[in-house]
């Protein structure tokens, strides 16, 4: 499955708090009010070997789920290996004041969930991560919680059920595949008839009509 969080973001009693990291350590202020254009340091030498000065790979950062990122997070970072690369950190969530809209909607379908808070959350959320506070995600109350506050974020539903039940928009549509089968088996090969759009009546095309028409409107497209 590619969404591979399923419930896992949805902390039970028994299991610790998902620890956030503090993507922003060692930025200045002015480098926080910038749009991000995705890691801004390579965490690597050219030999190959760790940065130990990089954030995410100081101890602090060890075992963090949850990346606490400054606004437009993913801009510039329109392909999935985005997403795959942050999730394969470890990351099962982003906190951010803001995202690109293509990185958002690549990190809903591939199991990253992406959290929008407003500014002055988000600058309470840096101050409480730097101080080594844990954060819970709980994503069927669609809730992050501290020990001082709980953030109410907002998220699409279709993609909220797909990530609490580990589907993908694959996955989601072959839950159908009986209902497909026999709408199929229902509608002749070659019948012009097709289902309701929204709930509007669809009229079939009557015979002669030229094949660049609309299955629609009726109206010849160019």
């Amino acid at each position: 499955m590619l969404n591979r969080i399923s419930r896992e973001l949805t902390q039970h009693p028994d299991r610790p708090a998902a620890r956030a990291m503090l993507f922003a350590a060692g930025l200045t202020e002015e480098d926080l009010d910038r749009p991000q254009s995705g890691i801004v340091s390579s965490g690597y030498e050219g030999n190959g070997e760790p940065r130990p000065d990089f954030a995410l790979n100081r101890p602090a950062a060890e075992g963090a789920r949850l990346l606490i990122a400054g606004r437009n997070f993913g801009c510039g970072s329109s392909r999935e290996h985005a997403v795959w690369a942050i999730m394969d950190h470890g990351f099962d969530a982003v906190l951010a004041p803001s995202f690109a809209d293509i990185f958002q909607k690549n990190a809903l379908r591939n199991g990253l969930l992406p959290i929008r808070v407003d500014g002055e959350t988000h600058a309470a959320c840096l101050n409480e991560a730097a101080g080594g506070a844990t954060f819970t995600v709980d994503l069927e109350k669609n809730i992050v919680a501290t020990a001082s506050r709980a953030i109410r974020f907002r998220i699409d539903p279709f993609a909220r059920n797909c990530l609490l039940e580990g589907l993908d928009e694959l996955a989601y549509i072959l839950r159908h595949d009986e209902a497909i089968a026999a709408f199929e088996a229902s509608n002749p090969s070659g019948s012009s008839i097709v289902p309701p759009v929204c709930g509007a009546a669809v009229r079939p095309l009557s015979s002669g009509r030229s094949p660049g028409a609309s299955r629609l409107g009726g109206v010849k497209r160019d």
